[in-house]
C-alpha cells in the first residue's frame, strides 16, 4: 500500500508540475503576444524547458505552440475589430498590433477561423 501511495503522490506531483508549467507557458505567450518574433525556441528557453516539452504541454489540450499563438492573436484581433473603441483603427493596424506581420496571411487565417473577412466581421459587429 505504501508503494501505491508513493506512486499516486508522484503522479499527482508530476501532474501539478505540468499544470503549473502550462499556466506559466500560457502567461508568457499572452504577455508577449504582440511581439511578431514570438517563437517556440525563445519561449521554451525563457521557461527553462525544451521546445519539445512546450508542445507536449500544449498537446494535452489538443494544440501546438504555433496553433495556440495563432488562436490567441486571432481572438484579440476579433475582439478589437468588434469594439467601438477601436473603430477608428485600420484593420492592418490591429493585426500588426497583435503580432501579425503579413496582412494577406492575417486575412486568410481570419476568414478560415471565423468564416468572414476581417472587414466583413467588423461591419457585422459594429453599429452603423
Amino acid at each position: 500500500m505504501a508503494i501505491s501511495e508513493r506512486l499516486g503522490g508522484a503522479a499527482l506531483q508530476a501532474s501539478t508540475h505540468r499544470s503549473a508549467l502550462l499556466y506559466r507557458l500560457k502567461a508568457h505567450v499572452l504577455a508577449h503576444l504582440q511581439n511578431p518574433d514570438l517563437g517556440l525556441t525563445e519561449t521554451a528557453a525563457a521557461l527553462g524547458i525544451s521546445p519539445r516539452y512546450v508542445n507536449s504541454l500544449l498537446a494535452d489540450e489538443d494544440t501546438s505552440f504555433q496553433r495556440f499563438v495563432l488562436a490567441q492573436r486571432l481572438e484579440r484581433c476579433r475582439r478589437d475589430l468588434a469594439s467601438p473603441a477601436h473603430a477608428h483603427r485600420h484593420i492592418g493596424e490591429i493585426a500588426f498590433a497583435w503580432g501579425f506581420n503579413d496582412l494577406s496571411h492575417f486575412g486568410r487565417v481570419f476568414r478560415d477561423h471565423y468564416g468572414l473577412s476581417p472587414r466583413d466581421w467588423r461591419h457585422s459587429r459594429l453599429p452603423n
